[in-house]
């Protein structure tokens, strides 16, 4: 921990779309947005300090393409530590924000162990275009630690 400020680990869970573990200092009184860098007005860039989920580069028919997790909103969800405690809040996003499987509604406790999900897992169907694939249809599924100063 830098400073003594609680730090939020997220690691991705079987089933996830694909991304790297993420370290968050989350400072008192400060909220940090999780949600997806792709098409963000201003531009973000993801990273393993910030709550921004980057897009894939994969290949697809010999071209490279960046596969974003659909379910994923921009502005997603919030996380932040107020007395002591994490907590995760839903920004109204279109898919919803889970916490070990239950669907959030207002401002949730955290703890070590417990599971988060930003959106869930789209169905493929007839419909679904042909460039669209798998792993553009799975939500953020993250296992949460939680490092407190003390």
């Amino acid at each position: 921990m830098l400073g003594g400020a609680p730090m939020l680990n997220l690691s991705a869970d079987p089933g996830s779309f694909p991304f790297a573990s993420k370290y968050l200092l989350l400072p008192p009184n400060t909220k940090m947005m999780l949600g997806s860098d792709l098409s963000a007005i201003p531009p973000r860039i993801a990273s393993a300090t910030n709550g921004w989920f980057s897009p894939l580069t994969q290949q697809q028919d010999g071209k490279p393409i960046s596969i974003s997790p659909l379910p994923l909103n921009i502005c997603h969800a919030e996380i932040w530590f107020e007395n002591g405690q994490a907590w995760i809040q839903d920004l109204e996003s279109a898919f919803g924000t889970f916490v070990n499987d239950k669907k959030i509604q207002k401002e949730t406790v955290l703890k070590t162990g417990d599971v988060i999900t930003l959106g869930i897992a789209i169905q493929r169907n007839v419909n679904t275009p042909v460039d669209i694939t798998d792993d553009h249809l799975k939500p953020i599924i993250a296992k949460v630690s939680i490092l407190k100063s003390s």
